[in-house]
């Protein structure tokens, strides 16, 4: 994982929009199973002047040709276009 270096204020907005989005995945991933149950699981570790921040889901995943997008805090998959 590639070190950068944060704000506060639009990092927690980044992950609070991965969270949301890992429940719409999980919930996508789940096909209305009513007694199924998906988790997301979030590690943060510190380092010097560093935290690194892991977030992992049993969704149905990121496709490849968007994930690039994911790290842009303008971009949402859940926002529609056009």
């Amino acid at each position: 994982m590639e070190k950068s270096w944060v704000q506060k204020s639009p990092t927690e907005e980044n992950v609070l929009n991965i969270i949301v989005s890992a429940a719409h995945a999980i919930k996508e991933a789940l096909n209305g199973q009513p007694d199924a149950k998906g988790a997301i699981t979030v590690k943060t570790r510190a380092e010097d002047d560093w935290c690194e921040i892991r977030i992992q889901d049993t969704g149905t995943g990121i496709p490849e040709k968007i994930r690039p997008l994911s790290f842009d805090c303008l971009w949402s998959p859940l926002r529609k276009s056009g």
